[in-house]
Formats: C-alpha cells, sequence, structure tokens
C-alpha cells in the first residue's frame, strides 16, 4: 500500500492528501450536514468514535472520549463528576452545542447556557460524532465553535446481553450491562452503568493544620432504554428514555484557607424522546420527533462551625426543556453534471424553563437571589449538497432563529471540496 501525506495552509484554505493503492469505503457522517456524508467530502474537521473504538480504547465517559480528539480542550475543574467544560479551537464552552440522537441538550439552568461533561456516561452510546468550527447554519447560534453529536444504541440481531464489574483505584467499584436484539419488527437496547468511588483529599498534605485527609467521595449512575417498532423496511417508531443521577463531594478551601469537606452537588437528569421515520417513495427520508430534557441540580454546604469563612450553601438549579422536530432529506435526481445530491429542510420548536434558588453566606452574610425565566424558539433550516463533475462537493446550509427573547437571528455557510485523484489530495474550503 502507497500512502502519500502532504498539508499546506493558507487563510481560507487547508490542503491536506491521503492517498491510498486501494479502495476503502469511505466513514460516513451525519451531524455535519444533517445527511448522511462521507467523511472525507466534508469541508469541515470531523471526528467519528465509535463503538468499537469505544470498547477497545476502555473509555467509560464522555471526558476519557473527547480527551483525545484534536482539536478539543477538556477542562475539569475537579476530580471525576466535577464540572467540565470543552473548548473547541479556542472558543468559549457555551459555544459548543451538544446534542443527543440529534436533539440539543445543553442545560438551560447553566448561566452561561454549557453543557457539563462531567457526567455522562458511554454504555448506552453507539458513536459519538464531533464537528470542529461553525455550524450555526444547521444547528442555529449555540453551534457558532461546533457541535459534538451522541447517538443511541439500537438493539438488532439475536438477543445478547454483557455484563462486567471492575474494582478501581480510589477504592472503588465500577459496572455495566446491556441487553438488546430485535424479535421481529420490534428492536430493544436496555443498559445500566455505574461507578462510585471514595475518593481523597485534593488538600496538599503539605498544607499543615489544614489537611485532615477526608475523602471526597463521587458516584455516577445511569440507566437507559431504546425500543423500535418496525412496521415495515422503511419505518421505524422508536422510544428512547434515559436517566442519570450523581453524587460528588466539593473541596471548598475558601479564604482564610480551610479544608471544608462537607460541599456536595447532587444531579439528576432525565431525557426522552419519541420519534418516527419513515421513507417516501425512496427518495424521501422524513423524521418527526418530540423530545424533553429535565435537570435537576442541587448543591449544599453545611455549615461548620470551625470554618473561620462561616460558609453556607443550599441552592437549587431546576432546567426543562421540550422539543419538536421535523427532519427531511431529499435525494435529488443525478445528472452528468450533479451526482449525490440531497436537499435537507426542517423545522424545529424549543421551550425552555430555568428556575433557580440560590442561598449561599459567608463571613455571615447571606446572599439570595431567584430566577424564573423561560423562552420559546422556533427555527427552520434549508440544505443543498451535491458533487459537480465527480470532483467538486458542495454543501450550502441557511438557518433562521426566532428567538422570543431576541428576535429572529440568521446564519449561514458554505462549503466545497475539490477531490485532485491524480495528487491524492483533496482542498477544503
Amino acid at each position: 500500500m502507497r500512502r502519500i501525506h502532504a498539508c499546506l495552509s493558507a487563510p481560507l484554505v487547508l490542503v491536506c492528501s491521503l492517498g491510498h493503492a486501494q479502495d476503502i469505503l469511505p466513514q460516513t457522517v451525519i451531524t455535519a450536514t444533517r445527511a448522511p456524508t462521507a467523511i472525507e467530502d466534508v469541508p469541515a474537521g470531523v471526528t467519528v468514535i465509535d463503538r468499537a473504538i469505544i470498547e477497545e480504547r476502555g473509555y467509560t465517559t464522555l471526558v476519557d472520549a473527547l480527551s483525545a480528539v484534536p482539536g478539543l480542550h477538556v477542562v475539569q475543574s475537579g476530580g471525576p463528576g466535577s464540572q467540565t467544560s470543552l473548548f473547541v479551537r479556542g472558543g468559549d464552552s457555551n459555544q459548543v452545542l451538544v446534542l443527543r440522537d440529534g436533539v440539543p441538550i445543553n442545560d438551560p439552568s447553566s448561566p452561561s447556557g454549557a453543557f457539563d461533561f462531567g457526567n455522562d456516561r458511554l454504555e448506552d452510546v453507539e458513536r459519538i460524532e464531533i464537528v470542529r468550527g461553525p455550524m450555526s447554519g444547521a444547528y442555529g447560534t449555540g453551534a457558532i465553535m461546533g457541535v459534538v453529536n451522541m447517538i443511541s444504541r439500537q438493539g438488532s440481531g439475536d438477543p445478547h446481553g454483557s455484563a462486567e464489574a471492575e474494582r478501581v483505584s480510589g477504592p472503588g467499584a465500577a459496572g455495566r450491562a446491556t441487553y438488546g436484539g430485535r424479535n421481529g419488527p420490534v428492536d430493544y437496547q436496555m443498559s445500566l452503568d455505574g461507578t462510585t468511588n471514595a475518593g481523597y483529599d485534593p488538600t496538599p498534605q503539605r498544607m499543615v493544620g489544614i489537611y485532615n485527609s477526608t475523602s471526597e467521595p463521587f458516584s455516577s449512575a445511569a440507566g437507559s432504554i431504546n425500543l423500535g417498532i418496525n412496521p415495515d423496511a422503511n419505518t421505524r417508531i422508536g422510544l428512547f428514555v434515559r436517566g442519570t443521577n450523581s453524587f460528588n463531594s466539593l473541596n471548598d478551601d475558601g479564604y482564610p484557607v480551610y479544608d471544608n469537606a462537607m460541599g456536595a452537588a447532587h444531579v439528576n437528569t432525565l431525557f426522552g424522546r419519541l420519534s418516527a421515520t419513515t421513507k417516501l417513495l425512496d427518495v424521501w427520508q422524513t423524521t418527526v420527533s418530540l423530545a424533553g430534557n429535565q435537570a435537576d441540580r442541587r448543591y449544599s454546604n453545611p455549615l461548620d462551625p470551625n470554618d473561620p469563612n462561616m460558609a453556607f450553601e443550599e441552592s437549587r438549579y431546576h432546567a426543562r426543556r421540550g422539543g419538536l422536530q421535523w427532519n427531511n432529506i431529499v435525494t435529488l435526481p443525478a445528472s452528468d453534471a450533479l451526482s449525490a445530491a440531497t436537499l435537507t429542510f426542517g423545522y424545529e420548536h424549543i421551550a425552555d424553563s430555568a428556575n433557580t434558588r440560590v442561598n449561599n453566606a459567608s463571613f455571615g452574610y447571606p446572599y439570595q437571589d431567584s430566577v424564573n425565566s423561560s423562552s420559546r424558539t422556533n427555527a427552520g433550516w434549508l440544505g443543498l449538497q451535491g458533487t459537480l463533475y465527480g470532483i467538486l462537493d458542495v454543501s450550502m446550509q441557511v438557518r433562521d432563529d426566532s428567538v422570543s427573547q431576541s428576535g429572529n437571528v440568521g446564519t449561514w455557510r458554505a462549503g466545497a471540496v475539490v477531490t485532485l485523484p491524480e495528487l491524492y489530495s483533496r482542498i477544503h474550503a
């Protein structure tokens, strides 16, 4: 096998080549254009982490999987389960949109709207698609720097299952179990995943008089079920439900420095999606889905009489998101000039609400605040992609978002990939 590499960068163009003396089947991605597209034909930085890679490399959390992806910077504020942010190509963490099966799941009660990557586990994930770069033309202003889409596992084949348990450092234990398959028109996939850890004291032992060797435990559990009914080869009606629960102790040294180890964070989430997908006349695939996401976060820190900071907290954050999506992929007729052409269009309605109750104190001075807020977003998008004369792959997307709090926002994106087979090269723009 002969392989040739070359790379040349310019302000708007990146030229990279990768040649093979034999043909291989291209890997496809859906997130980048909302239609199945070969990665090599996508004018964006794309990484796919499929189930085989997850199991081969032993990834158990979303943090594990994303930490090794080029162009991503994962920042964790503490040990397992602590607040974790993702920065793509130097952008802010709230400029990355996180999807579950194409549905936005960023937390509306977060002040910045950023997603906390610290608690998600991977036993029910079939693949993770990461698109680096501006994707607002397809997904709105929340995707300025990129998109992370977690696609859930579906049952197939004869009934089969697996279970495993392990002891981990900390000390702690972790376990996973799955069961799935297909029986006639019904497919099913169930997953359980959890870990618990006694933790350690992050306060350095050199801090004499403050270090108290108090461990800070962590536990996390996730369970999901994915059911589908397939009345014919072109139609699937699916129901996916997933719940998570996590607990981690927080180390708050304060100022003056004092090792108050009684702080804790409790996070519970619930996600559900009901969808129906069918293909009409072998050229038009349409999907209608109704989804809901709920997140409850509680931060507590009982008053320690020995704490010179007199720190106290009992705060709660409750968020709800409901959404309706209508996605369409239409295969266009091929001609001598245009091939592999698809038209994508759709509509999305998102209803967000956030209720927060902040109650804390420091040095005896209390601080209380509450927020009750909601917003509605209606969006429509249109996309077109195809190959011109067998060498030029083009894609274009345009989207309009109408937000109840801020009015209309229009975004667009255009890209092209030129194939130079003689040079084993592609030019991305």
